[in-house]
């Protein structure tokens, strides 16, 4: 009996519990309702308004920032193209600005209407004239030679200031008169006196004497022409000046070119096309502008400077009786020593000989240091006995030598014959010059 009496106890009990629950939860339930009624509302009332931004976008599909983000970027593009168009304008304008041309004939070496190529070895001489009036004189030269192989340039000059030897190998450069002794300065004047209707020719083959060096390109500017193109912290009177020692001069006249340089674009170009139609060349505008640019890329460990030092001066008595200092052919080859201008033929490292058959003295010689100044190696100058009528150059490997051949068939503007093999003359070099009586 007390045991039926426990278990209707803990029936009960239970049915207590679960009537309470049933309580809690109706409540809970009420107030769960709430809640969802709550937030089906405020959801009905934000896809409400998503809809009404659809709707408003679908009435006005492009808004008024799109618009103008559109028109910003169409019209950036159209003054892009428009700068470019320019450009190309103003490029082409420089091929239609005429150079005065400069009369060479007769000069073999500067004899060439030249057109520069970025992927060649290419050396360009400067000459500055403070003006173009009569009597002519060079009040600054520098020579700029690029070299492609190691993507670097050399910067030459010598004081214009100083005095050179006349250098006397043919019958254009012969003078009349007993002048031997000129300053670099007065070349032009002297040319007119002794080789009228080509002192510019004249000048340029005595600066290639004393340098040793053969020039691809000549351009001759004067103070009209440089300054529109010099910077505001840059003057041409200033950097012509010699003050101090010649290497200050020297350090102080190559910044003010390479300044000069970098000033040169295609717009203000195109801009002084008048300046530039003064100037004198054996090249065009546009190759012009084209060795500037390439100037301007190249890095500062890639440029090179052959600085003139006052330890290489000699003096000697002109013919006033004056003691004054010149440029000895010695002390320039000193200038070079240090000074590699073509990579390329120091890597073949062709070993070069020099031979003379002609009855020309010191023919020999001159070509010698101009292969030695362009890079190459001459081992050995000499006389070749009988003169063979044509230059031929002479190697041991056409293919493994091809670059250091070139370069020395660029010295003569007709077309060299080169022979694999060796004269009939005992010979211990890879390449074999024999210079005929056709140079």
């Amino acid at each position: 009996m007390s045991k039926k009496i426990s278990k209707l106890s803990q029936k009960r009990k239970k049915e207590t519990q679960r009537s309470w629950k049933s309580w809690l939860n109706f409540g809970g339930s009420k107030n769960s309702q709430k809640r969802k009624k709550k937030n089906s509302s405020s959801k009905r009332l934000k896809n409400k308004r998503v809809s009404d931004k659809k709707l408003e976008k679908k009435k006005n599909p492009i808004s008024v920032t799109r618009i103008l983000s559109v028109f910003a970027i169409f019209t950036a593009v159209f003054i892009v193209l428009l700068i470019v168009k320019s450009f190309y304008e103003r490029i082409k304008k420089l091929d239609d600005i005429e150079v005065s041309h400069i009369d060479v004939q007769g000069f073999k070496d500067s004899d060439k209407n030249s057109k520069y190529d970025s992927t060649k070895p290419f050396s360009l001489l400067i000459v500055y004239e403070e003006s173009f009036d009569y009597p002519r004189t060079i009040d600054g030269f520098l020579i700029a030679n690029f070299d492609p192989e190691s993507s670097s340039v050399t910067l030459i000059t010598i004081p214009s200031s100083l005095y050179m030897y006349i250098s006397e190998y043919d019958e254009y450069t012969e003078c009349s008169s007993d002048v031997d002794l000129v300053r670099i300065k007065d070349l032009m004047m002297v040319g007119d006196l002794e080789t009228p209707r080509r002192s510019l020719s004249f000048s340029f083959y005595q600066l290639e004497e004393l340098i040793g060096y053969s020039f691809d390109g000549v351009v001759i500017v004067d103070k009209d022409f440089v300054s529109r193109f010099e910077s505001k912290n840059t003057d041409i009177d200033d950097a012509s000046e010699v003050s101090g020692s010649y290497e200050e001069w020297s350090e102080k006249w190559f910044e003010y070119w390479y300044s000069l340089f970098n000033e040169i674009n295609v717009f203000s170009l195109s801009n002084n096309a008048s300046a530039i139609s003064g100037i004198q060349s054996n090249m065009s505008a546009a190759d012009l502008y084209k060795f500037a640019k390439k100037i301007q890329s190249i890095k500062d460990e890639n440029l090179k400077k052959v600085v003139f030092s006052d330890d290489l001066l000699q003096e000697v008595v002109n013919e006033k009786g004056e003691m004054v200092n010149y440029v000895s052919l010695s002390a320039v080859d000193d200038l070079f020593t240090d000074v590699s201008v073509d990579i390329q033929m120091d890597k073949e490292q062709a070993r070069i000989e020099v031979f003379n058959a002609t009855s020309v003295d010191g023919l020999g010689s001159r070509y010698a240091r101009l292969i030695d100044h362009m890079g190459g190696d001459v081992i050995r100058i000499d006389n070749a006995g009988d003169d063979i009528g044509k230059t031929v150059i002479y190697t041991t490997d056409k293919e493994k030598f091809y670059y250091s051949i070139e370069k020395i068939k660029s010295l003569w503007e007709h077309d060299i014959v080169v022979i694999e093999g060796r004269p009939d003359f005992i010979t211990t070099g890879d390449i074999i010059v024999v210079l005929g009586s056709d140079d």
